[in-house]
């Protein structure tokens, strides 16, 4: 959907269509390769699976300081980064 990937995904959704010539289906984000989730919901989910958070941040302004503020979070950034790793065994 680039350029439009920047902005939200309706409008982005419009523009691409409308320039492109393409058809996207109405929410079906996985095609395109993004998955919306919530930073609470994707911290719980790395947690639960072991890894840890060593970085997120905007992938797309590079604003990551508003990644760091619960609420701002999840409203004014659309895309981005993260880094995990799995933490060493125990004893190895």
């Amino acid at each position: 959907m680039k350029p439009f990937h920047v902005l939200p995904f309706r409008v982005a959704k419009f523009f691409a269509e409308k320039t492109k010539g393409i058809r996207i289906e109405a929410n079906d984000l996985s095609g395109l390769g993004l998955y919306p989730i919530t930073f609470s919901k994707l911290k719980r989910l790395m947690k639960s699976s072991g890894f840890e958070l060593v970085r997120i941040g905007d992938a797309v302004l590079r604003m990551d300081w508003l990644t760091k503020i619960p609420l701002a979070n999840e409203v004014l950034v659309q895309h981005v980064y993260v880094l995990g790793r799995r933490p060493p065994a125990a004893g190895g």
